[in-house]
């Protein structure tokens, strides 16, 4: 086929049958333990695991499907797609056997279709700590600890497609193994504040570039204004706070992101941004 000249038909189509439509399974199982001699603490774990096969995708390309075709005959997975005479759809028939298309080919169709022949597979856990400190004559403290654990993330397209695991690696959209959020939390008559922190490490892409670390402080203060100031302000509460305290700006890879060049979806644009609110309650 490769010294012959490619003058085969093609035509782009969705076709996706309701019947055979995309499929998803969901298995998942958790816990919450609180240990009688910590008292206090607070310890969940979740785990996922999701199958989705179906998946509406695009086979193969067209040389992909051509050469197996022309070698497999109507074994090929892509024997639907390659047609002589016309299209599929259009009163074209299939091959009968392997070697029908280098001699056919200037009167070959290859249907680009959009079919449910792709699979996802996901899984991993949820992972959350909460202690409330005993101590409470400077007020009562609180600390969480919120992991996010993505272990796997299998795409397979189609037959031709070995599948690629995109857990731990930056493509489309960034996708670290692990991510979390902490927090410590303290409120004492009418005040409160909250310090958080959020990580997540270094996440490699799959052109030999990375996103560096990202770690964000935030810091939120409260005030009750009807037990700090008058009892006839109850309800009306003052916060002072700092998003991203630490000025850490979004890494950037330009290997796989082109304007901006980071992961919106991922990473906050913005630096240091202080802020008031003003909230009443009814």
């Amino acid at each position: 086929m490769d010294n012959q000249r490619q003058s085969y038909q093609h035509q782009p189509i969705a076709q996706t049958d309701s019947r055979d439509g995309p499929k998803r399974g969901i298995h998942s199982i958790g816990g919450i333990y609180s240990p009688r001699y910590v008292k206090g603490l607070e310890l969940t774990i979740d785990y996922y695991n999701i199958k989705q096969s179906n998946v509406i995708s695009t086979p193969a390309s067209d040389l992909t499907m051509l050469q197996s075709v022309e070698q497999l005959g109507t074994a090929s997975p892509f024997a639907p797609y390659v047609t002589i005479g016309n299209f599929a759809n259009q009163g074209g028939h299939q091959v009968t056997g392997p070697g029908q298309v280098s001699t056919n080919l200037v009167n070959i169709y290859v249907l680009e279709s959009l079919v449910n022949i792709g699979t996802i597979n996901q899984s991993g856990f949820d992972l959350h700590a909460k202690y409330r400190l005993p101590w409470e004559k400077y007020g009562q403290f609180t600390v969480e600890t919120s992991w996010a654990n993505v272990r796997s993330f299998f795409i397979k397209l189609g037959p031709s497609d070995p599948g690629t695991d995109y857990a731990g690696y930056v493509d489309d959209g960034t996708m670290p193994h692990w991510r979390s959020y902490s927090t410590v939390d303290w409120t004492y008559k009418g005040y409160g504040a909250t310090l958080g922190y959020t990580h997540i490490p270094k996440v490699p892409d799959m052109e030999g570039g990375f996103e560096t670390a990202y770690n964000v402080i935030d810091l939120q203060t409260r005030f009750d204004m009807g037990e700090l100031v008058n009892p006839a302000l109850t309800g009306l509460s003052v916060d002072l706070g700092c998003n991203n305290l630490n000025n850490q700006h979004p890494p950037l890879d330009p290997n796989v992101f082109d304007n901006p060049p980071f992961d919106g979806s991922a990473y906050s644009p913005f630096g240091r941004v202080w802020y008031v609110d003003l909230k009443y309650k009814f």
